[in-house]
Formats: C-alpha cells, sequence, structure tokens
C-alpha cells in the first residue's frame, strides 16, 4: 500500500515593486511560489509622489511688446503648475523732434513727436510751404537769397568783358556777355579765345647805316632783318631753261590764247573777281593777266612765262608777228616791275605760233603769303599765251576758295557733314575730303548758287569712337587757309551740335581749331580742363566736360563722405562748366575732384577698372591768394586739385 507524502514547501520567487512617482502610483515588493504560482506576501499601492516645482521666469512689458508673470511647471514631469498671465504693454515716452522754419528758398517743417526708448513716430513733421521772396529795394532781387525775380529777361546788347588782348606771342581771350537790361542778370556768357597776332613785318623796309630791316606794325618793338629792296627784276629769253626746283604749279590757259582765259579760277581780275569768260579783243585801255597765288613758306621762285607775239588789229582782224615784244607788256611782281628789254619775235607772219619763247625771272625771293603776278598787255596789240610756270623752292598754291561754314545734319536715315565755299565753281569730281592719309570721304553732293557752294560728305557710317579732322582739296590743289600746308578746313566761327541718329550721336565739335566730327554711343563726356579765378569779390574752381545727351544737374562732385555742390553751371556749345565756390575754404582744405552721375561713379577713361569717379586731366599749377589764403590748382594723382594754404 502507498504511503501519503506530505506537501513540499512553496519555493518563494520575490515580485518586483516599482517606486511611485508624481504621474504614476507604486507597488511594493510581493512574493510567489516558483512553481505553482501562489501569492505568498501581497503586493501593496504606493500612493504617487507629489510634483517637483520649478519657477518659470516672466518678462516685463514694454511701449512695444507684451509682458508675461512668473509661472510654476514640475521640473520632473514638466505639469504647469501655476499658469503665466499677459502684461499688457505700458506707454510710450515722448521726445520731441525739432521743426524748422521755412525760407524763400526752402520749405520748412513742423514739430514732432517721437518714442524716446523704441524711437517710433508718435507725430508726423508736416512740410510748411517756402515763403515769398522779399524784394524791399525795388531791384528784383531777393533781399534775403539774392534770387533773380525778373520774370521775363529782356537781353541787352552784348558787352565784352575781362579783355585780355592778343599780343604778338600769346593768344587773348575775353567774355562775351548779354545781360539782362531790366534786372542785369547774366543771360549767356561765351568765353572767346582770340589767337596770337604774329608778328606783322609787312610795312616798309627801314634802312639804318647800310641795313635793312622791317618792324612789326603790331607796335611790339620786334624786327626783323630783310635783303635790300628790290627795285626791279631782269626777265631773260632762254628756251632751254629747266629749274631744278621740286614744287611747280602750272597755269594753263585753255585755249592757248590771251583772248579765252578760263583756268579754274586761277586767273582773277586785279579786284580778286574770277575772270571765267573770255577777255575778247583788246580795247584801248588795255588788258591784263593777273594771277593771284600763295606761298606757304618764304622761299625762291622762278617765272617762266611761254608766249608768242602777234599783232591784233580790231578793223583787220590781222595777226603780225611782233618785232619787239617788250613794246607791248609790262609785268610786276608783287608790284614790282619786271625788265623785259630784248624780248623779241621776228616780223611779219601770220598767227606764228612756232615762235613760242620762254620768258624767265630767276631766283625771285618771297615771303610766305600771297602774291601777285600781273602782265598789263598794251595799246592796241596782243600776247597770245602759252602757259605760266611758277616753280618754286616750297608749295605754290592758287587762292581759288574759301571754307565759310560747317554743319551736320540728319536726313532720313542718313547722317551728312555740311560745308559751304566762296569762290571758283569745281565740279563734284574735283573736289576731295579726307581724315587722314589712308580715310577718305566721297562727295555726296554739291550745289552752288550764286558764288556760294554747298557740299554733303556722308558721315553715317562711321563707327563709334570715330573721328574726323576736316581736310579738303581743289582739283588737286590742297585747301590753303593761313599758312597751313595740309587742307585742314578751318578759320571760321561755326555752332557745335549733336545729332542723335542710328542708336550714335554724332557730333560737331571744335578740334585742332578745325569743326570736327566725333561719333560716339548713345552719349558721350570727357573732361576739357579746370580753373580757379577770382570774379565779384569771390574765389571760384571750374571743372569744364564736353558732353552729349547728359544732363548736367544730374552730375554730384564728391570727395569721399562729402559732396561739393557747384553754385552754377554754364552750356557754352556742347561744353558744360560748373562753377564752385571756395572762398570760405580754410588752410588746410584740400579738394580732389571725383563724379557720379545719375548716382553711379564716372568710368572716366583713366580709371575704368575701378570706377572711383575719379576726374583726371592735366593742368598747369596756377596760385592765387583770396582773403589772407592762397588757392593753388595742381595736378594731384592726375586730378586737378585744390590746395587751401594761410597766405605766406
Amino acid at each position: 500500500a502507498q504511503t501519503e507524502i506530505a506537501l513540499a514547501a512553496h519555493s518563494e520567487e520575490v515580485v518586483s515593486g516599482n517606486a511611485a512617482t508624481c504621474t504614476e502610483k507604486g507597488l511594493t515588493d510581493g512574493k510567489i511560489c516558483s512553481v505553482c504560482k501562489a501569492i505568498l506576501v501581497a503586493q501593496e499601492e504606493i500612493p504617487m509622489a507629489a510634483h517637483t516645482e520649478e519657477v518659470v521666469s516672466g518678462k516685463a512689458a514694454t511701449c512695444t511688446e507684451t509682458g508675461l508673470t512668473d509661472g510654476k511647471k514640475c521640473s520632473v514631469c514638466k505639469a504647469i503648475l501655476v499658469e503665466q498671465t499677459e502684461i499688457g504693454v505700458i506707454p510710450h515716452t515722448e521726445e520731441v523732434i525739432p521743426g524748422k522754419a521755412a525760407t524763400c528758398t526752402e520749405t520748412g517743417l513742423t514739430d514732432g513727436k517721437k518714442c524716446s526708448v523704441c524711437k517710433a513716430i508718435l507725430v508726423e513733421q508736416a512740410v510748411i510751404a517756402v515763403k515769398d521772396h522779399n524784394d524791399d529795394n525795388g531791384d528784383l532781387k531777393c533781399d534775403v537769397c539774392q534770387a533773380d525775380l525778373c520774370t521775363s529777361h529782356t537781353p541787352a546788347e552784348a558787352v565784352d568783358e575781362n579783355v585780355k588782348a592778343a599780343t604778338c606771342t600769346e593768344a587773348g581771350s575775353y567774355d562775351r556777355v548779354v545781360r539782362c537790361s531790366v534786372c542785369n542778370a547774366t543771360i549767356s556768357k561765351d568765353t572767346i579765345t582770340v589767337n596770337a597776332l604774329g608778328h606783322d613785318f609787312s610795312g616798309e623796309v627801314i634802312e639804318s647805316e647800310g641795313n635793312y630791316y622791317k618792324e612789326c606794325q603790331n607796335g611790339c618793338g620786334e624786327t626783323q632783318a630783310v635783303e635790300p629792296p628790290v627795285t626791279s627784276y631782269d626777265a631773260v629769253l632762254d628756251n632751254a631753261f629747266v629749274s631744278d626746283k621740286t614744287n611747280v604749279l602750272n597755269l594753263a590757259f585753255t585755249n592757248r590764247g590771251a583772248w579765252g582765259i578760263v583756268t579754274n579760277g586761277s586767273h582773277k581780275l586785279e579786284d580778286g573777281t574770277p575772270e571765267t569768260g573770255a577777255l575778247g579783243g583788246l580795247d584801248a585801255k588795255g588788258k591784263y593777266v593777273y594771277y593771284e597765288f600763295v606761298m606757304e613758306e618764304a622761299g625762291t621762285v622762278d617765272f617762266i612765262w611761254n608766249i608768242a607775239g602777234s599783232l591784233y588789229n580790231s578793223s583787220t582782224k590781222g595777226n603780225d608777228g611782233l618785232a619787239d615784244m617788250a613794246n607791248y607788256m609790262t609785268i610786276t611782281i608783287d608790284g614790282v616791275p619786271v625788265n623785259i628789254g630784248g624780248i623779241a619775235l621776228p616780223a611779219g607772219g601770220t598767227y606764228p605760233w612756232w615762235n613760242l619763247q620762254n620768258v624767265v625771272v630767276k631766283g625771285v625771293k618771297l615771303d610766305a603769303g600771297v602774291h601777285t603776278f600781273k602782265c598789263d598787255i598794251l595799246g592796241t596789240g596782243g600776247l597770245n599765251v602759252n602757259t605760266m610756270t611758277i616753280q618754286s623752292t616750297v608749295n605754290t598754291s592758287v587762292r581759288s576758295a574759301e571754307f565759310t561754314s560747317a554743319d551736320i545734319v540728319a536726313e532720313g536715315d542718313k547722317v551728312y557733314y555740311v560745308f559751304t565755299y566762296t569762290g571758283s565753281s569745281y565740279s563734284i569730281d574735283e573736289l576731295a575730303f579726307w581724315h587722314n592719309a589712308t580715310t577718305s570721304y566721297p562727295i555726296a553732293s554739291l550745289e552752288t548758287v550764286g558764288d556760294v557752294t554747298t557740299i554733303k560728305i556722308d558721315v553715317t557710317d562711321i563707327a563709334v569712337n570715330g573721328a574726323i579732322d576736316p581736310h579738303a582739296s581743289f582739283a588737286g590743289v590742297k585747301y590753303i587757309n593761313g599758312a597751313n600746308v595740309n587742307g585742314d578746313i578751318l578759320g571760321f566761327a561755326f555752332e557745335e551740335k549733336v545729332v542723335n541718329a542710328n542708336g550714335k550721336c554724332y557730333m560737331l565739335v571744335t578740334n585742332w581749331n578745325m569743326p570736327s566730327i566725333l561719333v560716339a554711343g548713345d552719349n558721350y563726356m570727357k573732361i576739357q580742363g579746370a580753373d580757379i579765378y577770382e570774379e565779384d569779390g569771390k574765389l571760384y574752381y571750374t571743372l569744364s566736360y564736353r558732353i552729349a545727351n547728359y544732363d548736367p544737374s544730374k552730375f554730384e562732385f564728391f570727395d569721399g563722405n562729402t559732396i561739393y555742390a557747384f553754385e552754377s553751371y554754364e552750356m557754352n556749345g556742347l561744353t558744360v562748366t560748373f562753377k564752385f565756390n571756395l572762398s570760405d575754404k580754410a588752410a588746410g582744405f584740400n579738394l580732389w575732384p571725383h563724379l557720379r552721375v545719375n548716382g553711379t561713379n564716372w568710368d572716366g577713361a583713366t580709371n575704368v577698372a575701378d570706377s572711383k569717379g575719379d576726374v583726371k586731366v592735366s593742368v598747369t599749377t596756377e596760385t592765387i591768394t583770396f582773403n589772407g589764403k592762397t588757392y593753388t590748382l595742381k595736378a594731384q594723382y592726375s586730378m586737378p586739385t585744390v590746395v587751401v594754404a594761410s597766405a605766406g
């Protein structure tokens, strides 16, 4: 039989509890039998722990933002224990913004208010309108700001001021000023340069103790030694004569006869009128052949006149050879007679054209300038003329045309350079117009009305940055003006102007004293120069620019953070001159000019890379003493700088 075995003891196993927190309850440790899972020691509930308080800091209210009170939260579970409440904004702290009184030149402002803490505008400032000008003196000038109150300027007659007379060696100048006849305000002022006179030794030869000289007719006291005066020249008959001189001017008669002298303007009447018609039969008063030619510089000239003699009788219409041609003509060079004795042809015969003779006057010394050759044909005799040749050691030319005006015009999509000249008529094929040795321009059209000829040169296709300094020739002879030998077109006044076409600006400007063309893009600007001078008790500094398609009122001059306001500007052709009043500048003041236009620094040709606005141009150092200070204009960093120092 089986014997009952008693129950075995439970095998204890600990059941771990958990600590209570501020969000959950806890449990104590218990026990169970690891075999039968019977609960041996039951777990008991532990109550939740208290929250651990942490202060949440608030913030003070300001005049722009609300504040918050302090709050509380549990540092363990982050539960909000005490809510933060909003604190309203506090009032602004008022501060007065001072206004300014209005004047007759500037508007004013009322007082305003702002918060001294947050700077918010509490009361806006209102604009006070400008005041009326005050003219108690009745002189049409404001007593306060000196503004011109004349409503409609009436130009008075122009007057010349600041006249500096030209001398033989130095140029002169003067200001041509037009003022209002009512208020005396300056309407316009053009500074005109007068070329140096150059010595004028055109007077009589003076002899003193065997020496010969001429005095300058301008009264400068200079003298010029000269050769003893020539009282006559000797002509020779030399058919074998050949000049070794290189510069030759041939004056050929078109029909080889004295009765039809038509030489493209080379032949002139003595009063300067070109003779273009046939002379016809000689009358009792006689006829003459008269040439005017130009020596570009002093030199020695040979005259060779190839002639044939005949006797013209108006009743018989016969022509017989002349036994002694000298009896039928007198010749002068610049009024000095030529001894032509012994020039003869065999008598008898009809139309003795084979008896041509070279009448030669050798070694005539002439000064630069205009000279004349004249042959009077005497009595009822006539001389048949073949050619006359002037051969010289220097350039000679016939004076046959003179330019009188220049212009530039747009016609449709074309731009023309337009010139007028007076004098002899030339065909379009006889005219040449060029800029330099490699660039020439064809004449587009030619029109002559009376003695005025207008020529047009098409310059439409000249590229941006292109230029023309005009030169011309007539029938192969370079145009001559004064002592010029290059064909330069100069010596007359014209108006500078701009024509805008084809996306370019074509400018007619003064360059090398000529009416030249410059071509730019949409606009153009170049510094011309700087100056300082005293005027009306003030010390002024000026900057001059040549401009096209710029508004001078948009120019701003500066140095660093300092703005130099110009007092005024004036246009003269395409040149604008800005005027700065530096009268009140203290010793130690320096001005280095920089320029911006429409808010952009000028990138002049000398500082394109950095675009600092540097105004760079060459100037001659000049110092003026004014009100106990010295103002010096000089080039520093290539800029026209003004330096002010104490006098002495």
